[in-house]
């Protein structure tokens, strides 16, 4: 059964290939994309996939991203925003509508769904390629990742950022920064000792949790009512003991070496987009 959505094309684009193009000519260094434009971005990748499965002879609809989805935050040191936790808790229900809008109800999977097994290959390898000599580059997580050079994904990709094997290793690159990052902050004793810090501080609250990754794996989905609480108590650990602001002090320290090796692949990212966003402001347009 093929699952697909807006965040399954998104990390689908991040596998990758190189090459020796140069990204498109930028006078000034552009800023990080704004969470508006990364949309703009994204829907505009849509339309194109859509149009060339459609040229295809498939369904291929547009499935915009449920609104409740935008409060779904990243708090990879634990969550830092009690507000926020009393509000979802740890963020389970979040992720399972995410996982909804990606399965069941995704209106492109229950069109592939209902294709007979040949008619579904042949869709499967229109939208994605049909592998031949895949595109690759190694990650900094030291992963290599592959993607097919054709198929509908890289189409649209070769027409909203106009170099495919430049503009898919860089996005897989500066995609998995913090993958490679991160696991040194965890690891490293300034962090495990603000971790202890926290430890001590949910004791009193009457959680017995190692640090806010132990609360996930032990606290799961589903748990109950309890969810809320849980997080709220988690939130005010997290300020009251700087956990979060201990692990991205140590990310920008730790991550310098790492973001200074792939600096020109940061740079080019960027470029590609700043270069695309007029394309995709058009295609949006029409």
């Amino acid at each position: 059964m093929l699952r697909r959505a807006l965040t399954g094309l998104l990390a689908a684009a991040a596998l990758a290939g190189c090459g020796s193009a140069a990204p498109p000519a930028v006078e000034k260094e552009p800023a990080p994309l704004t969470p508006a434009q990364a949309r703009e971005l994204a829907e505009a990748e849509e339309i194109l996939v859509a149009r060339c499965m459609r040229g295809q002879g498939f369904e291929y609809h547009l499935v915009p991203a449920d609104p409740a989805l935008s409060e779904d935050r990243d708090f990879p040191y634990g969550i830092d925003d009690p507000a926020w936790a009393a509000r979802h808790g740890l963020g389970w229900a979040l992720r399972d509508l995410a996982s909804r809008q990606a399965g069941e109800g995704n209106p492109n999977n229950r069109y592939t769904d209902g294709l007979p097994p040949d008619r579904r290959r042949a869709y499967t390898q229109a939208l994605y390629g049909t592998g031949g000599t895949a595109l690759a580059v190694t990650i900094p997580t030291g992963q290599q990742v592959t993607m097919p050079p054709d198929g509908c994904l890289a189409s649209a990709q070769q027409e909203l950022y106009g170099d495919l094997r430049r503009w898919f290793p860089v996005r897989a690159i500066t995609g998995n920064l913090a993958s490679a990052i991160r696991p040194k902050v965890h690891a490293d004793p300034r962090f495990t000792a603000a971790a202890r810090q926290w430890s001590g501080c949910m004791a009193e609250r009457g959680h017995d949790f190692r640090d806010p990754v132990d609360l996930r794996e032990r606290f799961t989905a589903g748990s109950g009512e309890g969810e809320r609480r849980v997080a709220v108590a988690e939130a005010e650990c997290v300020v009251a003991t700087g956990l979060a602001r201990t692990g991205h002090r140590l990310e920008a320290e730790l991550g310098a070496p790492v973001r200074a090796k792939y600096a020109a692949d940061i740079r080019a990212h960027r470029e590609f987009q700043a270069a695309a966003l007029p394309r995709a402001a058009e295609l949006i347009g029409t």
